[in-house]
């Protein structure tokens, strides 16, 4: 289809470099890691400082209430997750899958991902 390589945004969880490794080797793709074992706090500092800006598309209930669904991630993002985190254990990057995000503009981007419609889903039968 015209794809040679895929960047990823993992930054330490082995299983996730190994599936990586695997699929693209299968693919004949070539593979990037860019964040590979860097600092978290680095990590989201950066992001948000380059003008990139990401919503929260998923969350464990468990961890997270229904409010952070479609959070903008940012500074404001980042001090909720660093207060909650001192009650809750959990990776503020969600590298884990205590949470996802959906990048929808950038620097890097032509031009902004528009989002027409969605669902809120705040699923609590999740397994760690």
């Amino acid at each position: 289809m015209g794809v040679h390589g895929i960047v990823f945004g993992d930054i330490d969880v082995a299983e996730h470099l190994d599936w990586v490794v695997k699929v693209c080797n299968e693919a004949g793709a070539l593979y990037m890691e860019p964040l590979w074992r860097l600092d978290r706090g680095r990590v989201l500092e950066e992001f948000v400082s380059a003008g990139f800006e990401a919503i929260v598309v998923s969350a464990r209930a468990d961890i997270f209430g229904a409010e952070w669904l479609g959070r903008r991630v940012d500074g404001a993002f980042m001090g909720d997750l660093l207060r909650l985190r001192a009650e809750r254990d959990f990776d503020i990057c969600g590298e884990c899958g205590e949470h996802h995000t959906l990048v929808i503009d950038g620097p890097i981007f032509k031009k902004r991902i528009g989002i027409r419609a969605c669902e809120e889903v705040l699923r609590e039968d999740l397994k760690r």
